[in-house]
Order: C-alpha cells, then structure tokens, then sequence
C-alpha cells in the first residue's frame, strides 16, 4: 500500500491525536510485521509487542508473537512520538 509523505500539519494531527502513544526505534530478526516489514524502525506501543517498550536501551532478547519468535534489539528510549528524534 502507498500513501503520500505526511505534511507538517498531518505529523502535528498525529502527535496531538495520541499523546499517551509510545516510539522506540528497535531491531528485530528476523523482520517484523510490526515494523513494516522490516529489520529495522519504528516500533508504535499499539502495535509492537509490549515487552519492547519495558526493556532498557541497547538491551534486547527474544519474543513470542503471533507472527513468530523474534530477537530483538532496543536502539532508543520509548517516548512520546512528539520527543522521539526518530519520528522527526
């Protein structure tokens, strides 16, 4: 699926539509659907394992999903997407 690059205006809708929503960026192996299909990104606390968003920075481990046995990798602090320089 396709989407046009988010406005400055749409980002801004985003951060004040879920104040309480966590960012982390993390690594997984192998790629997870919880981060587009990818090894690496953003992970958003309503869709990521939660056992992400509980771990220290630069930490990681294995995780049991429905989709499968990932290891992982904390890269960045969970925070708000609006304080997250990842998101940015």
């Amino acid at each position: 699926m396709s989407a046009r690059t988010p406005s400055a205006t749409d980002i801004q809708t985003f951060y004040d539509s879920y104040p309480e929503l966590l960012v982390r960026s993390v690594k997984a192996s192998p790629s997870a659907v919880w981060l587009g299909g990818k090894p690496q990104g953003l992970a958003l606390s309503e869709v990521a394992p939660n056992w992400l968003f509980d771990i220290a920075t630069g930490h990681g481990g294995r995780v049991r999903t429905t989709e499968g046995v990932f290891t992982v990798k904390a890269l960045d602090d969970a925070l708000p997407p609006a304080r997250c320089r990842s998101a940015r």
